[in-house]
């Protein structure tokens, strides 16, 4: 997965805590070596 999108998921996770309770992201990255589970969790703080 071009960083590119990883960066992209990453806005949308911060936009989207604003928003939400929690935000869950699990995007595959595919290699020539194979995949790497990349795990994202937000959950925004209670001001």
């Amino acid at each position: 997965m071009p960083i590119a999108t990883l960066r992209r998921l990453q806005d949308f996770a911060i936009w989207a805590g604003d928003r939400l309770k929690a935000v869950d992201i699990n995007p595959p990255i595919l290699t020539d070596d194979g995949a790497v589970a990349v795990d994202g969790l937000i959950v925004p703080r209670k001001n």
